[in-house]
């Protein structure tokens, strides 16, 4: 069987609304072919054509005047030859007329053939006329011609009345005024045309819209009576269910949209009811009762199965916290059982990095590892020691000392930088065991830091990687054993003084005991050496008032040291205020750029270190003075750590100086010459001299 036909809440809308649709389209289809017939005639007839037509061809008719006054001027009045005048009649006749020509040329072929025909005319006539003008401007060409009278005469007939060139000067100008006419005649009659059809557009507007207020006012009272009632009743129905008040029977469904509404609402009433069932179950605890929502955009019934599924969840949320509460704890017993290991007091190095290294490994269930100290006992020779490892089996480059930047171990010294690598060179460590070796899945090396100075390096590795935690972890403790490191490296510097004074101490009181011995022998064999017993004390106490006595002395003479290197600076800085002061100084790079000067050097080259600064020593110099072997040579031996004296002219903001220099390559700390110091005397009075002097 077939449905109804439903005329529904969208046809009764499209039906109305297609009306005013039709009515709105015939308008704007009347009006649009309207405006495209009118601009067509606007845009394609006369401003494209005529207009421009019209403007060429009133330029035409000036030209063609001027060239009567102009021709006039070159027969009765310019005798002399090339005068402003006759040059502008030569322009006119081969520039200017040609030129507006060209530009009425494309637009003849859109005139009427009456038109066309004029202009064909018109265009002939000039070319008679350009001819004539040229024969009588060939004919005049000098200053003899005019007092020829077989010459003068017969040009002169030409311009009178009745003469060649008057009577078609003539007739082209009333050709083309006659053309002219007829052109805005007919920018006329097409105005007409569009003004007539714009009254028609107008009343054709006036229309539609009585038309269409007339269709809106009656599709508005239409739907308002099939609209308004039965949402009214609806929206009454959905108030009460915002209450919470479900209604006790089912709602009419009609055979339209709001039919089509009701029967939502039914499913939706319910969609309520099974819903409520639901999360009845979920609060007795049965978490695992089926639901289907109303529809997958189902707000209320997707939330309940969430809170279910959320429910399930919440145990392994429970345990995840569990798993970061035992990673915290970890890490604080860690922490703790380490700070306990730092604290134990010890002499030994060696045992004490094992002891750090050995329980570190241990902790993090890694399989080697490897503590390496900073040794600095030499100052300028600083380098890392492995001091202790623990399950090492490796295979290359086992060292005892590496050098800061060597290997990974001196890269991440020298950066300072922690490294965690999961990607490791196949012959850099091997792990041993019953089954064989085989590569390490990661490596982490930690720098042992304090104050931004590095102590040591932690190196661990593992056939698992690292979790975040104890990556974590890791940091802590390093920072806590380069602390331990610190003190302890302190201690024993402490206790080895301390030792070596201790020594001393006991050495002197051995002497003491073995006295006291012998005395107590002598008392035994011999009672008359009694005396000799208290020399012997009085010579031990002797001993100890001239080792007093030394070690004064030996304070006294370190104090005069000090004082005496105070002296000694205090006159090396005078010093240096002194050469500040009389010779100019300067640092380049080992790129001959300056990078200071003093105010000496400066005022030698008369100009602000802002004018130097970035600069080449070569930008004040002569490009062939550059150029040359011997400075090219200069600087390759000063490149190689070679001290140069020279004699190099210069030119400060254009004045000529002669400055005589010593170079002295410098090294940094790792005994790369980095930089230069230049000491210069100005020598341009004596330079200058020597040249007068050669001169003469």
């Amino acid at each position: 069987m077939k449905p109804k036909f439903k005329f529904t809440i969208a046809r009764k809308l499209t039906l109305g609304f297609g009306v005013i649709l039709i009515a709105v389209f015939t308008t704007s289809y009347f009006n649009y072919r309207t405006l495209d017939r009118n601009m067509e005639m606007n845009l394609g007839v006369i401003n494209e054509v005529y207009t421009p037509s019209r403007t060429s061809l009133n330029e035409l008719n000036n030209v063609i005047i001027n060239s009567r006054v102009l021709i006039k001027n070159w027969v009765y009045v310019d005798k002399k030859p090339n005068t402003s005048d006759k040059q502008r009649l030569k322009k006119l006749l081969s520039e200017d007329i040609p030129s507006i020509k060209e530009e009425i040329s494309p637009l003849v072929s859109k005139w009427p053939q009456e038109h066309q025909d004029i202009y064909k005319n018109i265009e002939a006539s000039i070319d008679s006329l350009i001819d004539e003008h040229r024969t009588i401007m060939n004919k005049l060409n000098s200053f003899e011609a005019y007092n020829d009278p077989m010459v003068f005469f017969p040009v002169r007939n030409k311009l009178e009345q009745g003469g060649i060139v008057t009577e078609l000067t003539q007739r082209v100008l009333d050709k083309l005024n006659t053309l002219i006419s007829k052109q805005e005649s007919l920018i006329e009659t097409t105005n007409n045309k569009m003004m007539n059809s714009f009254l028609n557009l107008q009343k054709l507007i006036v229309f539609m819209g009585v038309f269409l207020i007339i269709s809106v006012i009656l599709i508005g009272i239409i739907t308002t009576r099939a609209l308004v009632s039965p949402i009214n009743h609806l929206k009454q129905i959905i108030l009460n269910m915002g209450k919470g008040i479900l209604p006790k029977y089912p709602i009419k469904e009609r055979n339209d949209e709001i039919g089509e509404m009701a029967k939502a609402l039914n499913g939706l009433v319910d969609g309520l009811k099974r819903t409520s069932e639901f999360a009845n179950k979920i609060g007795e605890g049965k978490f695992e009762s089926e639901f289907q929502p109303l529809s997958q955009h189902d707000v209320l019934g997707n939330s309940l199965i969430l809170m279910r599924d959320n429910l399930k969840s919440a145990n392994e949320e429970e345990e995840k916290r569990k798993e970061e509460d035992r990673q915290r704890s970890w890490a604080n017993q860690g922490l703790a059982k380490f700070g306990e290991i730092l604290r134990e007091s010890t002499d030994d190095m060696e045992e004490f990095s094992y002891r750090i290294i050995s329980n570190l490994v241990k902790y993090l269930d890694a399989e080697i590892g490897g503590l390496y100290l900073v040794n600095d006992d030499d100052p300028e020779n600083k380098y890392l020691e492995l001091t202790a490892t623990y399950a090492y089996g490796r295979q290359k480059y086992i060292r005892k000392s590496i050098d800061f930047g060597v290997t990974i171990i001196g890269q991440v010294a020298q950066e300072k930088e922690k490294m965690y690598m999961t990607e490791i060179p196949d012959d850099y460590i091997k792990i041993s065991s019953g089954l064989g070796e085989d590569k390490p899945t990661c490596l982490l090396v930690v720098p042992l830091i304090m104050n931004d100075v590095v102590y040591g390096i932690l190196e661990l590795a593992s056939f698992r990687e690292f979790r975040d935690f104890e990556l974590n972890f890791v940091d802590n403790v390093s920072d806590i054993i380069a602390s331990t490191v610190s003190n302890v490296k302190t201690n024993l510097n402490t206790a080895q003084l301390l030792q070596e004074s201790q020594e001393k101490s006991e050495k002197m009181a051995k002497q003491e005991e073995e006295s006291k011995k012998r005395i107590e022998e002598m008392k035994k064999k011999q009672e008359e050496l009694k005396q000799q017993t208290e020399e012997e004390k009085k010579r031990s106490e002797q001993i100890k008032q001239d080792f007093n006595n030394k070690l004064r002395v030996l304070e006294n003479q370190l104090h005069e040291k000090q004082e005496q290197l105070t002296e000694e600076s205090i006159y090396l800085q005078g010093t240096l205020e002194a050469i500040n002061n009389t010779i100019g100084a300067a640092e380049l790079n080992m790129q001959g750029i300056f990078l200071k000067a003093n105010n000496q050097y400066l005022k030698m080259t008369g100009t602000r270190m802002e004018h130097l600064n970035g600069k080449r020593q070569s930008n004040f110099m002569l490009k062939e003075k550059v150029n040359q072997p011997e400075y090219q040579k200069l600087w390759a031996d000063i490149n190689k750590g070679i001290a140069r004296i020279t004699t190099i002219q210069y030119f400060f903001k254009n004045e000529e100086k002669w400055f005589r220099e010593s170079y002295t390559p410098i090294k940094d700390k790792e005994n790369n010459y980095y930089k230069i110091i230049v000491l210069a005397y100005d020598v341009t009075d004596q330079i200058k001299q020597q040249q007068q002097n050669t001169e003469g």
